[in-house]
């Protein structure tokens, strides 16, 4: 029994071995033996390496002026002519006169809105103290009103006695 489980246990390690050889053994003749046999065109892999470096070149070409192009841009760009910063210049002083005049103006109107909330104060202090007088006055209108009743009265009680 026991020599019949030792045959068991060794005979698929020997399987398993013998495969990973053949399997090892088919892609190394795969990946390195099989291309031999055919004969390289030198030729023709010459002639696709030459034009690819052609290309290459006149892309280099073509590259090399765009970037003296956009050296000459960025230059330009860099050092402003002198009418460029005389115009800019300008420009800043107008700025710098409109932003006075517009502050000047603001501030006015900021002590026109004080001036008129003050004056819309007084104005309704005033008319308070006019209606305050409209009614003493309506008041002593109609006591002189009485007076003269009473006066007109005492003369006609006079007059008739």
């Amino acid at each position: 029994m026991e020599n019949g489980n030792k045959k068991f246990i060794y005979n698929p390690l020997v399987i398993l071995s013998v495969v990973v050889f053949i399997v090892g053994f088919a892609l190394g003749f795969y990946i390195w033996g099989y291309h031999k046999n055919e004969k390289k065109d030198y030729t023709a892999i010459l002639k696709d390496a030459a034009s690819y470096v052609e290309g290459m070149e006149r892309l280099n070409g073509s590259l090399s002026k765009e970037v003296e192009g956009l050296k000459k841009d960025n230059a330009m760009l860099k050092s402003p002519s002198n009418a460029q910063v005389a115009e800019l210049q300008t420009r800043v002083q107008e700025l710098s006169r409109e932003n006075a005049s517009l502050k000047t103006a603001s501030d006015q109107a900021q002590y026109l809105m004080q001036e008129n909330a003050r004056l819309n104060s007084e104005l309704q202090l005033l008319s308070q103290r006019l209606s305050a007088q409209e009614q003493y006055r309506r008041q002593h209108l109609e006591v002189l009103r009485q007076l003269h009743r009473v006066n007109q009265q005492d003369s006609n009680r006079l007059s008739n006695q």
